[in-house]
């Protein structure tokens, strides 16, 4: 990294909040520093000419960690402050809190970032918060060196296609894939 970037993440003491206003400006990092809303279902009306009787929307939130569901439901409720509103939860079994942090200084993440290295020695290993829900989180109950890692090379044209119509991935970006996960096998002691 150049040095100025170095310099800020080096000192987020005091670039922190330079680091969040920068991010919170780039579509791709937002997420990473706030509990983002996505609309995934809303039906109402059944003609185009009547106001509908009832509507209902569905909401997603990727929660940051620091906050819960909870807080994310009373923080929706303070902002409609709409008696005629109903703002609920779903089923609890759906409902999940963020997933602890995991930490950076165990034998598992060392062993992972060994891993990387060796099947892809270019690249800068660092932590990063992982916006989506993985299942990965119901592991967390047995050990908190849980890591979120896909050994997937990608470029924005890849990441456009996740849960998307013909989502795939290159057959020679697959194959490192499964050198990595091989290699990640042979360094676990």
């Amino acid at each position: 990294m150049p040095f100025s970037k170095r310099l800020v993440l080096a000192n987020l003491w005091l670039f922190g909040p330079l680091l969040v206003h920068t991010g919170m400006k780039d579509h791709e990092l937002a997420g990473s520093f706030h509990t983002t809303t996505a609309e995934t279902m809303i039906s109402g009306g059944f003609k185009s000419n009547a106001l509908p009787p009832s509507a209902k929307a569905i909401v997603n939130f990727r929660i940051l960690p620091g906050e819960t569901a909870a807080s994310v439901l009373d923080r929706v409720r303070n902002i409609v402050n709409d008696p005629a509103v109903s703002v609920s939860a779903p089923d609890v079994a759906e409902t999940r809190d963020p997933s602890p942090i995991s930490p950076i200084d165990s034998d598992g993440y060392r062993t992972l970032s060994t891993s990387i290295r060796q099947v892809f020695p270019d690249v800068i290993v660092s932590p990063f918060l992982l916006t989506a829900a993985t299942d990965s989180s119901f592991y967390t109950a047995l050990t908190p060196n849980v890591y979120r890692f896909l050994a997937v090379e990608s470029d924005p044209s890849v990441l456009a296609m996740i849960h998307g119509l013909n989502e795939r991935i290159a057959p020679e970006k697959y194959l490192k894939t499964v050198q990595f996960t091989a290699q990640m096998i042979q360094n676990i002691r």
